[in-house]
This record gives structure tokens, C-alpha cells and sequence, in this order.
């Protein structure tokens, strides 16, 4: 008796529920086979068909695309269950933001790359930017980031189908399943096989085919099934006064998320510009009049399936609240919140007809991202992986559509199996993967329209954002609470200075692009406005030391602004560190920068160099391979001294910060005429000076060939 209590708790009959709902989500899964076979049918069998169908697309199919693959199981799923924990405020933190700036990235890059595109005959986004910047390394380094960034997001779609589906089906097969709800590993298992079918057969114009099927689907049957449960609950003026009763704080953002909090959401949409799979599909359209249509109705799209969402979210917690509504609890006890669609559906669809065709739509908005995103991953596999390694020679385009689609199962096999053992929250594994992307957007908008942009650039922004993003979501998933590095958790989310983390990660891949870019144009571009502003900059941090800058720093940051804590160790946590690495360091960059620039025009003008030129060889080859290591001669001169100066000189640091380092026991030693510690401390000094000294004259030795020892 004890076993059918929690399914008569959940609002299940203790018979087993009507199956038909399954039947209905089976028989669309039918036509999806069908649909996927009639568009392998027109399948022209070269490589160029299976990655951007021959640029055919019109534009109805392409706004149907386009906003398909981008609406995920975040959108619905994942959004549902942020309402719930978060509030009405979650549609302006995604939705409003999302279909504004989608359609700007739309108009000023999209419309661009898709003219690249066309013109040059790319497949995939990473050709662009190989070519761009004339470095086949650079697409070495941005495909396992890529596709690294894309695997959460496929995870998005499984797990958030898994739970739906689970919660639906409660109570259809008691005795043979946990719960009698459909396990979500079978639920993953057969979205992948019937996505890998049709993907597999007619690559890219199946999965647009699918993708404009689906949308329509998925858009009609949310509107009917929102209706339905605000019917059932007495109607869209009985919801909200429910949840206004017992929920209050739902319906309002003040209090849930601050205004830091809600402004940095606002670069998590940017993430579309650099979407692999989003780019693909720019690429199949027929011409750029195509993209008039998705710019000005995408924002409209978003706006009809998130406002259901959302408020469906809210009336669930304001049910919850009351009682009524039971949501299963994840292992910590809190309610599981990816959940919240499902239990709503059951609650209020008491048609099983209808519960099946609400829940196609659903899957149909996670498999029309899902297809998009396996076509993207075999193509870039290909074609920026195998081909620029081995050669384009040396397959034929039937071997390249293979290779393709070997890898795409490849991938399919791996998320399915990362989607069994790795549940979480599907918002905020969306929210990581964003993020991501959104990082790396810049290089996409400075490829486009900044000329002066330097391949060097684009590879410290890349790698500036691979490590943070990896940092951070290390020290928000790897550790526990209260241990974390950087940030701490409120309402659920992961937060740096109250601020999410794309924010520092958007910032790191900005300074990282736009810094190196610019100390190398000030040396190419010599008496050019870009080299003024670099000669300025330098001047100005080398005119400040440290026992200026430090009581600079802390009157700003601490006493007027209370941004942050004006000394103290604290176990070296970042916060504390920011201050004093600022003052210690500035001077000495500005320094650095001078010597550079200065080394550069020097090695500019030497002879070699114009032989190099003479010979033809590109700009950037001459700058990288032949001018780079002479030019860092004297600045590694330079760094040796510097770092016994960054020792002695972390005296005044230490005492302004109170960070309790080297500087600040050697003068407190002193003082107090301690002279083991004194002597020790002077030792310490002289043995890394010898100690660095050394290493960099054997330095000298790989920078210039000419040096032997």
C-alpha cells in the first residue's frame, strides 16, 4: 500500500494512467521518420548539400529554422522551471533582451558572414575565421572549444526532454519503471535514434525541413496548451491573484535579482552570434532578402512562446505555495523545478488527447535544436578538422558527407551517455553553454568590421575565454558551497560580485582581443592615432608607482565606490587579490609596453625584415615568425630585474593592503631587530635574483639563434 501512496500524492489514480499520450508522441515520432525520408529524397548527394543544402533556403523556412533551432528545451523546460524558482522577472532577464538582440546579431553579423559565406564557399564559421586571419591554428584551436560549448547545449535537450517526459507519463507503467513514468535514459534514447535518422539521411535540408515542421508545431500546441491550464485554474485573472495570495514575490523582480544581477544577463543572448549551428543555417539562405523576414519577426516568436512559459512558471509556485500542486524534490530536498512543466500538464490537461499532442510540442521544440546542432558538429568536424589536416585532395565529397555523419554519430553516442550520469538544472546548464559563446562573440563582430584586428588578438581572447569559463565553472560545479574561489550561490544561481559570470568572461575575452590587438598595431602602425593611444597608456602607468596607485585604489574602490575590501588576506580570495595585484604591477606594464613597442620599430626597420618583405611573404607571417623573437631581447632583458623589483617593491603593497607578504616581514623585521628573519629574507632576495638572472640569459639563447653557451 505503502508503494502507491506517493502516485495517489502526485495526482495519479492507483489503476495505471491512459497510455494514449505516449501512442500520440509515438505516432509524431512516425512522421518525423516519413518527413526525414522525403527530404533525403532531394538529397543531391555532394558535401555542399549535406552542410548548407546549396544555399536554396527561402525565407519562411529560414525564420522557421533560424528560431527553432533556437528555441531548446531552456526555452520551455528550462524557463518554466526558472519562473518557478525566480519569477516573472525571468522573462525580461532572457526573453526581452533575447529577441532584440538576436535580431541586431541577425542584422550586423549574420547578413555579413552569410555574404562571406556565399562568396567564398564556407560551410562552417571556422573557415571564415581561418581565412580571415590566415591562421589554419587558429581553427585547430576554436573546433574542440566549439564543439566542447556545443555538448552542453545537446545536453540541454536531452535531459530536459528526459524529465518532461518523465513527469507525463507518471503512473503508465507501475512495476515496471520507477514511479511508472517513462525513464529518462529511454526518453534520450529514442529522440537521438529518430534525430540521428533523418539528420543522418539528408543532413542540413532535413533538419530545416524538420526544424519549420516542428516550429509550427511546437507554437500552436504551447498556445492550446497554455490555454487549457489557465482555464483550469479559473483563468488568467484567477491564476495570477492565486499566485499573487500565496506567492507574492513571484510576480515581482525586485528582491529575487538584484539590478547587477539582471543587467549581465543581457550578454548571454550575444551567444547567437557565434552559435556554430546558428552560422550553418545563415548559410543556406537563398539571398540576403531572405534574412528581412527572421530580423523582424524572431523577436515576435520569442514572445509567444516565452510569455506562456513564464507565467505558467509563476501560477506553478503560486500552486505550490498553496498546496495543490506537488513537484518531486531533487536529492537536497528542494523542488525540482525542470519538473514544474510536467506537473502542471498532468494537473490541468485531463484530455489524454490533447496531454500527447502538448507533449509533441514540446519534443518538437527540443529536436529542432537537437538536428541543428548534429549536422553542425559532423560538418565542422570535417571540414575544419580532417580536411585542413589531411588535405582536401585526399577525399572525395562522398567520403567528406561520411565523415561527416561518422562523427555526428560519434558525438550523439557521447552526449547520450553524459545525459545519463550527469543530471542538473536545465536553465543553468543552458546558461554555462551561453555564455561560453557569448564570450567568444567578439571576435566574431571584430572580424566583420574591425580591420586592424590582429590574429594574436583573436588567439589571447580564445584562450582568455577558455580558461576563465573553465575556472569558473569549475569553482561553480567542481566544489562545495562555501568553498567556492570566486563566487557564492543565491536563488540558485552562481554569482561573481553579484554579477553572473559572463560578464568577467565576456570582459577577460574584450581586454585579452582588443590589448594585444592594439600594443601591435601601435608598433606596425607607427604615428597612427592607435600608437599615440598605446604611447600614452604606457606613460601614464609608468608615471604611477606603487605607493601611489595603492592609497589611489583604495580611496576609489573602497571608501567612495565600496566596490571592494581595502586590505586583508583572507586566505587569498580574489576579491582581496585585485587591488594589490593592480598596484603592483601597472608601472611595470607600462614599462613593458614602451620597451616593446620601441624593440619593434627597431627590429621593423632591420634588413631582414625587408627581405623578408621582398620575398612576399604575408604581414602577419613576417610579424610572428621572423620579427617576434628578436624584438622580445630586450624585453626579457627587462623582466629580470623586474621580478626582484616586484619582490622589494610588494613592501609599500604589503603594508598599504596588509597582505602579509615578503615585503612587509622583511620591514617588520627590521623594526624589530629581528635578524634571523631579516638575514633570511635577504638570502631569499639574492638566491632568486642569481636564480632569475640565470634564466634569462639562457633565454637569450632560444630568442636568438646567434647566442651560444
Amino acid at each position: 500500500m505503502s508503494s502507491i501512496t506517493p502516485l495517489i500524492a502526485l495526482g495519479q489514480a492507483a489503476e495505471p494512467a491512459s497510455r494514449t499520450p505516449l501512442v500520440i508522441i509515438g505516432v509524431y515520432m512516425c512522421v518525423l521518420f516519413g518527413l526525414g525520408w522525403i527530404s533525403s529524397r532531394l538529397f543531391r548527394g555532394s558535401s555542399k548539400d549535406f552542410f548548407v543544402a546549396s544555399h536554396s533556403i527561402g525565407p519562411f523556412m529560414l525564420l522557421m529554422s533560424v528560431f527553432g533551432t533556437t528555441m531548446t528545451a531552456f526555452a520551455l523546460v528550462g524557463s518554466t522551471g526558472k519562473a518557478f524558482s525566480l519569477g516573472i522577472g525571468v522573462y525580461g532577464l532572457m526573453a526581452s533582451s533575447s529577441g532584440l538582440i538576436h535580431a541586431a546579431c541577425f542584422f550586423l553579423v549574420g547578413i555579413r558572414m552569410w555574404s562571406f559565406g556565399k562568396k567564398y564557399g564556407y560551410v562552417t564559421q571556422i573557415q571564415f575565421f581561418r581565412d580571415r586571419f590566415e591562421s589554419k591554428k587558429l581553427g585547430y584551436l576554436l573546433f574542440p572549444i566549439l564543439a566542447g560549448l556545443i555538448i552542453p547545449y545537446l545536453l540541454v535537450g536531452l535531459i530536459g526532454a528526459g524529465t518532461y517526459i518523465g513527469g507525463v507519463t507518471r503512473g503508465m507503467f507501475p512495476g515496471t519503471f520507477d514511479a511508472g513514468a517513462v525513464p529518462g535514459w529511454l526518453t534520450g534514447l529514442v529522440i537521438c535514434g529518430v534525430v540521428l535518422f533523418y539528420v543522418f539521411s539528408g543532413g542540413v535540408r532535413s533538419a530545416v525541413w524538420a526544424n519549420t515542421f516542428q516550429t509550427i508545431v511546437f507554437m500552436i500546441m504551447g498556445l492550446v496548451g497554455f490555454i487549457v491550464i489557465a482555464k483550469g485554474i479559473g483563468g488568467l485573472a484567477e491564476a495570477s491573484e492565486l499566485t499573487r495570495q500565496h506567492a507574492p514575490e513571484k510576480l515581482v523582480r525586485e528582491g529575487l535579482m538584484t539590478p547587477a544581477h539582471f543587467m549581465s544577463y543581457m550578454l548571454v543572448p550575444l551567444s547567437v552570434g557565434m552559435f556554430p549551428h546558428l552560422f550553418q543555417h545563415w548559410l543556406t539562405a537563398k539571398s540576403a532578402k531572405a534574412f528581412r523576414l527572421t530580423v523582424i519577426a524572431h523577436p515576435l516568436c520569442i514572445m509567444i512562446v516565452w510569455v506562456p512559459c513564464i507565467l505558467i512558471g509563476i501560477w506553478g509556485a503560486g500552486l505550490y505555495a498553496e498546496g495543490s500542486l506537488i513537484v518531486p524534490k531533487l536529492p537536497n530536498g528542494a523542488p525540482n523545478a525542470n519538473t514544474v512543466l510536467s506537473m502542471m500538464v498532468n494537473k490541468f490537461m485531463v484530455d489524454p488527447v490533447l496531454i500527447g499532442l502538448f507533449s509533441a510540442g514540446v519534443l518538437a521544440a527540443i529536436m529542432s535544436s537537437l538536428d541543428s546542432q548534429f549536422v553542425c558538429v559532423g560538418s565542422m568536424f570535417t571540414n575544419d578538422f580532417v580536411v585542413p589536416m589531411f588535405g582536401n585532395k585526399r577525399f572525395s565529397d562522398r567520403q567528406k558527407v561520411w565523415l561527416g555523419r561518422g562523427f555526428i554519430v560519434f558525438i550523439v553516442v557521447i552526449t547520450y551517455v553524459i545525459s545519463i550520469f550527469k543530471p542538473m538544472s536545465v536553465f543553468n546548464l543552458g546558461i554555462w553553454c551561453f555564455s561560453g559563446f557569448s564570450a567568444l562573440f567578439p571576435i566574431a563582430f571584430a572580424a566583420v568590421y574591425w580591420k586592424r584586428v590582429t590574429t594574436a588578438g583573436v588567439f589571447a581572447s580564445v584562450i582568455a575565454t577558455a580558461v576563465t569559463w573553465v575556472l569558473f565553472i569549475h569553482d561553480a560545479l567542481g566544489r562545495a558551497a562555501g568553498e567556492q574561489w570566486f563566487g557564492v550561490k543565491e536563488h540558485g544561481e552562481y554569482l561573481i560580485a553579484g554579477v553572473m559570470p559572463v560578464a568577467f568572461i565576456c570582459l577577460a575575452s574584450v581586454v585579452a582581443l582588443v590589448g594585444v590587438s592594439l600594443g601591435i598595431a601601435a608598433a606596425i602602425r607607427h604615428n597612427t592615432w592607435v600608437d599615440y593611444f598605446a604611447v600614452g597608456l604606457g606613460i601614464a602607468a609608468q608615471a604611477l608607482p606603487n605607493f601611489i596607485m595603492g592609497p589611489i585604489l583604495i580611496l576609489t574602490f573602497t571608501l567612495w565606490l565600496g566596490l571592494l575590501p581595502g586590505g586583508g588576506w583572507h586566505g587569498g580570495q580574489w576579491q582581496y587579490l585585485i587591488m594589490p595585484v593592480i598596484a603592483l604591477s601597472t608601472s611595470y606594464m607600462g614599462s613593458i609596453a614602451r620597451i616593446t613597442r620601441s624593440s619593434m620599430l627597431e627590429v621593423l626597420n632591420s634588413n631582414f625584415i625587408r627581405t623578408a618583405h621582398a620575398k612576399g611573404l604575408p604581414a602577419r607571417t613576417v610579424i610572428w615568425r621572423h620579427a617576434l623573437k628578436p624584438t622580445l631581447l630586450p624585453v626579457v632583458s627587462y623582466l629580470g630585474p623586474v621580478f626582484v623589483y616586484v619582490l622589494t617593491g610588494s613592501v609599500f603593497v604589503d603594508m598599504y593592503f596588509s597582505t602579509g607578504g615578503l615585503g612587509q616581514a622583511y620591514v617588520g623585521s627590521a623594526l624589530s631587530r629581528d635578524y634571523a628573519v631579516l638575514l633570511g629574507v635577504t638570502i631569499l632576495y639574492g638566491t632568486l635574483t642569481v636564480v632569475v638572472n640565470l634564466l634569462t640569459d639562457l633565454a637569450y639563447a632560444w630568442f636568438d639563434p646567434k647566442i651560444r653557451y
